[in-house]
């Protein structure tokens, strides 16, 4: 999909795109995910970098380490998305503004460091109170 996103919207960008695959392809440690689901690279990962998505969510039901990029500064980002949609307190999560701090996070990670574990465990127990492998025993009570 991500190619077809490029050929379609962005072609002026396409040779970059095309370098960076062909980059990952010769990489012992980089996989590209090219599957139309993200489950398996789920499975597969031992963290998260992303931006603002709801994949974030999704990924940290899994309690492995996410690192959120931003454009401001981390504070300010801390402060924004404390509540932001009124659910999630993203405050408990780190975030990158530079590329110092992406480099950090894969390097704590592969060191397998993983300095937010307590928060994250935070957020979950705060944003996700029914996430404990008994929903659908709850559903078969409630009918």
């Amino acid at each position: 999909m991500t190619e077809t996103i490029f050929k379609l919207y962005m072609s002026d960008s396409l040779p970059k795109y095309n370098a960076l695959k062909e980059k990952i392809s010769k990489s012992e440690n980089i996989v590209m995910d090219t599957e139309a689901t993200y489950d398996a690279a789920f499975a597969y990962s031992d963290a998260l970098i992303s931006d603002l998505s709801s994949l974030i969510e999704q990924f940290m039901l899994m309690d492995k380490p996410v690192l959120m990029l931003t454009k401001d500064t981390i504070a300010k980002s801390k402060e924004k998305f404390a509540t932001m949609d009124g659910l999630y307190d993203f405050s408990l999560i780190p975030f990158a503004k530079e590329n110092k701090d992406i480099k950090d996070f894969i390097e704590e990670i592969s060191s397998g460091i993983d300095e937010w574990e307590s928060e994250r465990k935070e957020f979950l127990s705060k944003c996700f109170t029914l996430a404990d492998g008994n929903c659908g025993k709850r559903v078969a009570e409630e009918v």
